[in-house]
């Protein structure tokens, strides 16, 4: 499995602060199933000039427990337009960008923002949506984002309820009615991997495939230059149902 969203870089944001820290998190995706993890630190300017060394070291780290680390970084659209677009740090030196908005309201200037990006070469990945807005809201950001052919990660903590009803009962419309391209997990600690509870969740409402889809298929066709393709919409209760008893 492989997870494009993680704080385990140390003393970088609010994720590990120690590297005591970030190899219990290490240790403990390792032994949930996860061989990549993209160290998604928060932008700020102060992380900026130790991230690589910190990388480097965390990195020989992930190696102890056969994990592929791999660089990025989480901007928060509010700041993004003040960082030079040749220093922005894509997930592993490919084009994909993993911006997120840390507000419970739409920024309408995003249009503009997401025109910007893309015409420097980025495709940018919204992260966590759902977490975001009432479902009301939620609706018309999640219009916004596919007229701009944004696409969407959410997070594992999500779907379990890690993050209270709204979260769990928005993350059931998105995946509901189509649309998501990755899962993440989005730890920042070693309590937050939670890819096989969601699994499981995920395989008794949708069956067996999403959960491949979000984890495996997509993020590998995102390092290798391949298609990523969307989440298929849930099928009806009669389809389901004929399904069956064909």
């Amino acid at each position: 499995m492989k997870d494009l969203h993680c704080h385990l870089l140390p003393a970088l944001d609010d994720g590990a602060q120690t590297f005591a820290d970030t190899e219990e998190m290490l240790k403990t995706a390792a032994a949930s199933g996860i061989g990549v993890i993209a160290a998604t630190s928060h932008y700020s300017p102060e992380m900026e000039p130790v991230y690589e060394g910190t990388w480097a070291k965390a990195g020989e780290l992930a190696g102890k427990y056969h994990i592929r680390l791999l660089r990025g970084t989480e901007y928060d659209l509010e700041y993004i337009a003040d960082v030079p677009k040749e220093k922005l740090r894509p997930v592993e030196g490919t084009k994909y960008l993993l911006v997120d908005m840390n507000r419970n309201y739409i920024v309408h200037a995003m249009t503009n923002l997401f025109f910007e990006l893309k015409l420097a070469g980025f495709q940018i990945i919204f992260a966590h949506p759902e977490r975001m807005l009432p479902l009301r809201e939620l609706k018309v950001l999640l219009k916004l984002l596919e007229e701009n052919a944004i696409l969407i990660q959410m997070d594992s903590g999500s779907i379990v309820g890690r993050y209270g009803e709204q979260a769990r009962s928005n993350a059931r419309y998105l995946l509901d009615r189509g649309g998501c391209h990755f899962l993440g997990n989005d730890a920042h600690k070693a309590g937050h991997f939670m890819f096989r509870e969601c699994r499981a969740i995920l395989e008794k409402r949708y069956g067996q495939g999403l959960f491949e889809l979000l984890t495996e298929e997509n993020p590998s066709a995102l390092l290798t230059g391949g298609e990523i393709n969307p989440s298929p919409q849930r099928k009806s209760f009669w389809e389901r149902f004929f399904r069956r008893e064909s």
